[in-house]
């Protein structure tokens, strides 16, 4: 096979006249960003209140809150409700802090997977990145650049999430707790 790889594409004039197909490709990435975090908020939000309510549904974050909520120590919502709690405010002030640090790791996963995944918003019409890759190389015949930038920006994304998460894991980590050791006096 001999392609001719033609990587001058990117800064060619896009059909809409008005943007480079870079810039093409950056404002397909704003609008996956958007998508996944919007996605990713609202199943954040209703994952937490279903898995509060105990139900469960085969909702990835709710499994994971109510699997979160279900691994703490039983004493820890005693405990609360013997200082005077009510309900709502064991769940805000002791529960759920604990389960968010506990379930951090599998948010993760699902948070990059809400990513990959928001570029079937292109079947609506969205155009996200996926999507103007895809005009790009409809325009352009230019296949494989157009997607290897994709690809390309979409493991720039995953790789920040991922460092991103990772420090606010360490962040909120609770010393002492889940395999977490408290920072050497000193330090």
């Amino acid at each position: 096979m001999n392609y001719h790889w033609n990587w001058s594409i990117f800064w060619e004039l896009s059909p809409d006249g008005v943007h480079t197909y870079f810039q093409t490709l950056m404002l397909g990435t704003a609008w996956t960003l958007i998508t996944a975090a919007c996605a990713w908020i609202i199943a954040f939000a209703l994952g937490s209140i279903v898995g509060v309510l105990g139900l469960y549904m085969s909702a990835r974050v709710a499994e994971q809150v109510r699997a979160g909520i279900l691994s703490l120590p039983r004493g820890q919502r005693q405990a609360a409700m013997a200082l005077g709690l009510r309900l709502p405010q064991v769940y805000a002030y002791v529960l759920l802090p604990m389960t968010y640090r506990i379930i951090m790791p599998p948010l993760t996963s699902e948070l990059l997977n809400t990513i990959k995944n928001s570029a079937v918003a292109l079947t609506i019409g969205l155009m996200e990145l996926t999507a103007r890759a895809r005009a790009m190389q409809e325009f352009s015949f230019q296949v494989f650049e157009a997607f290897t930038a994709a690809t390309i920006i979409y493991i720039v994304i995953n790789i920040a999430v991922t460092f991103a998460m990772r420090m606010l894991e360490r962040r909120i980590a609770v010393p002492g707790y889940l395999g977490f050791k408290a920072p050497a006096a000193g330090h």
